[in-house]
């Protein structure tokens, strides 16, 4: 508060990118856009940055990603969700959303937990009977597969769903599909 120009950039830059992504939204822009907002609102206070989130996540729900995919990893997408969610839940008004938003993400994390390395794995089944096998697969044990037929491992896909992880647990909410 006490460097005014600093702030007055701040404001003029958050109005410019979110101007911007309200006229284009795009998926990949969607967890870290609302992930931005929502810790600009947890430091300003700032209605703006809820309905920007708001906006955001309906998209995202509505248009860009409207159904469950059983195939991909969406960790990315659970962390946007999440930084919303533990803000909106204790605010009445977005009652409706917010349950929307749990299930979509406890529905997705199920899914996205079966596509851990478990510990000796060393098979990925596409289905029924179509396998892959390594030996070697054992030295990826904990990470996150980028999707049940893309049996490849990447830093960012791990980091996204340790990310959710965390969240999930700060936001106390039960993903185990019981």
């Amino acid at each position: 508060p006490e460097d005014r120009q600093t702030q007055s950039l701040l404001e003029t830059l958050d109005l410019q990118i979110m101007n911007k992504y309200n006229e284009d939204k795009r998926i990949e822009f969607f967890h870290w856009g609302v992930m931005a907002a929502t810790k600009r609102y947890e430091s300003t206070g700032n209605q703006v940055f809820i309905d920007f989130s708001i906006g955001q996540a309906e998209a995202y729900l509505k248009y860009l990603r409207p159904k469950i995919s059983k195939n991909s990893n969406s960790c990315y997408s659970v962390e946007g969700m999440l930084s919303l969610y533990a803000i909106l839940a204790d605010m009445d008004k977005y009652s409706d959303f917010t349950l929307q938003l749990k299930n979509r993400v406890i529905n997705e994390m199920v899914k996205n937990q079966k596509l851990q390395i478990q510990p000796n794995q060393s098979q990925v089944y596409f289905d029924g009977k179509n396998y892959l096998f390594s030996e070697a697969m054992s030295y990826f044990e904990g990470a996150f597969l980028n999707g049940r037929l893309r049996p490849q491992v990447r830093v960012d896909a791990t980091q996204h769903c340790l990310s959710a992880l965390i969240k999930v647990h700060n936001s106390k909410l039960d993903i185990t599909g019981n």
